[in-house]
């Protein structure tokens, strides 16, 4: 239901952890010069020979079960303690995709010996956290509401 506050909130996280498939999170810069960037479908090497230097397989596995879980979650209206449930769990999958991202650059930085900076859309998995979290709120708020609702009949 689209009207509900908490359907805009994981509708915002939806939009933020999709960010993640189309910019890269992280720059890397090795001894030689060589630039690499990354995103959740794949380390990029940069430059004149471009090319693919490694797969990120768990990452967009992790990101695109983050995905359809929040799109899960904004359906599940009539279900409050459920769409609870699955809020909280996409809000542990978005924490979880933060530090995998995290503990990938770094472990990249060591194998290149380089080193490594982190965009603005690193941190877009906590900002979707944090929407999920006013989001668990707000389904918490609208059951309180009904149940309210319920005693005075």
């Amino acid at each position: 239901m689209i009207q509900r506050i908490q359907s805009l909130y994981l509708l915002v996280a939806e939009l933020l952890v999709g960010c993640l498939f189309i910019k890269p999170f992280a720059k890397l810069v090795d001894k030689g010069g060589s630039e690499y960037t990354t995103d959740m479908l794949a380390v990029n090497r940069l430059g004149a020979n471009s090319q693919l230097l490694q797969s990120n397989t768990l990452l967009t596995i992790l990101g695109g079960a983050i995905l359809i879980l929040i799109l899960l979650t904004i359906f599940r209206y009539k279900n409050r303690k459920n769409q609870q449930k699955l809020a909280l769990i996409g809000l542990l999958g978005c924490l979880v995709a933060n530090g995998s991202m995290f503990l990938q650059v770094r472990s990249l930085s060591e194998q290149l010996s380089g080193i490594s900076t982190f965009t603005l859309i690193f941190v877009f998995p906590i900002i979707a956290a944090v929407f999920i979290l006013m989001a668990i709120k707000g389904i918490r708020k609208d059951d309180a509401l009904v149940r309210s609702v319920d005693r005075i009949r």
